[in-house]
């Protein structure tokens, strides 16, 4: 509550939309009663409407703890069309499936009434400028049918077109 509301100051608002857990892991977290009485509490104070939650690592519990909860209004999470993007190893997650495959996931979790949005479609392709090697432009070609490779967008449309294509919001 006291870093809500000193955000609440930093903002000079009385109030925001979203209100997240960011970089969220854990899903014994996403499950913290705690943490859903503390933004209960919030939103009946007027001081937010939504609550959502981030994750950079393993998003898919991450999203299937969420969708169990029925808490949450947003999920933001980091998926390529390659499939789940963890940051810390900079890279697809060891063992994802592609995101065509995640489709069960994602719909499940908008079912529970969470809007899905995504981060890092395209941050594996730019690896030069980041200092990660060099860039990888190609490395989501294979997951992409031939009409699509054929649009005339950059690596990067092209990632970010097919993952709003393929489950998020």
């Amino acid at each position: 509550s006291k870093a809500l509301d000193q955000s609440l100051v930093d903002l000079a608002t009385d109030h925001v939309n979203a209100y997240y857990m960011m970089a969220v892991n854990n899903t014994s977290l996403v499950r913290s009663e705690e943490m859903h009485a503390a933004f209960l509490a919030a939103k009946q104070a007027g001081k937010v409407d939504h609550w959502g939650v981030s994750t950079h690592q393993n998003a898919q519990a991450v999203l299937d703890a969420a969708a169990d909860t029925g808490w949450y209004s947003l999920a933001q999470i980091a998926v390529t069309p390659a499939g789940w993007y963890d940051w810390n190893a900079k890279a697809i997650q060891q063992g994802s499936q592609p995101m065509a495959a995640l489709r069960p996931a994602l719909d499940r979790a908008r079912a529970a009434g969470i809007g899905l949005i995504g981060m890092k479609a395209a941050r594996h392709l730019a690896g030069r400028w980041y200092g990660l090697g060099p860039d990888r432009l190609g490395d989501f070609d294979a997951h992409y049918d031939a009409a699509f490779l054929k649009a005339a967008l950059s690596p990067f449309q092209r990632s970010y077109a097919y993952v709003l294509a393929h489950g998020l919001d």
